[in-house]
């Protein structure tokens, strides 16, 4: 019984009129006033009020004098519970369609010849520019760029050490940290947020190091 009235508060009916309904659907038949408020629980003088509510519900019938009342059958009144179900469903629906997306970027990262595939995949790829600052062993890096078709904007601070790493920005929407130490190279990529906090880095070292600039 708590269940069934757990249910009829999950649809919207208040606590009397849960009460109400599930003493016309326990007993089966019509009831006046008395009897409904004695059954029910419902005080008399709030049993009115309740069952005029329920009508304009459409879950019970009002008739005679003095009043009876009885509860639609069990299949239409199933049918409500339905279709207030997929009314709910609909809006909920809506609701999370209008929440606003936010895109999530994957950040990987990679080591070995898998970090070398990476970088060499990203840069061929490049279309409009690819911006690149570099702190020691450059070799690797330099290599691939010889295979890059667009813009390339390079600083580089120091030679010969057997450690380099660096930040490179691809077309502004693509940001890979790489660390080269002892021909071992590994690579940190990734979009959205991550390039954003990236480039404006970039940008704002950009004029701390002296550029080389060549269009392949």
């Amino acid at each position: 019984m708590e269940k069934l009235f757990g249910v009829m508060k999950e649809f919207g009916l208040s606590e009397y009129e849960s009460r109400v309904m599930i003493a016309l659907m326990v007993t089966g038949r019509e009831m006046g006033a008395s009897e409904l408020s004695e059954i029910s629980g419902v005080p008399r003088t709030s049993v009115y009020s309740t069952v005029k509510s329920l009508s304009e519900k459409g879950l019970v019938e009002i008739f005679g004098k003095p009043m009876k009342v009885r509860s639609i059958p069990g299949e239409e009144l199933m049918n409500i519970f339905s279709r207030k179900m997929k009314e709910r469903l609909s809006l909920l629906k809506r609701e999370l369609d209008n929440i606003p997306k936010r895109s999530v970027e994957e950040v990987g990262f990679y080591s070995g010849d898998a970090a070398k595939e990476i970088l060499q995949r990203e840069l061929r790829n490049a279309r409009k520019e690819v911006m690149a600052v570099c702190i020691g062993d450059s070799t690797v890096i330099e290599e691939i760029f010889r295979d890059v078709k667009c813009k390339i904007t390079f600083r580089k601070v120091g030679t010969g050490s057997n450690f380099g790493h660096g930040l490179i920005l691809v077309d502004g929407s693509k940001a890979l940290l790489f660390f080269v130490q002892s021909g071992l190279t590994r690579v940190l990529i990734g979009g959205g947020e991550f390039a954003s906090f990236y480039r404006e880095l970039l940008m704002a070292y950009s004029g701390k190091f002296p550029e080389n600039t060549s269009e392949n």
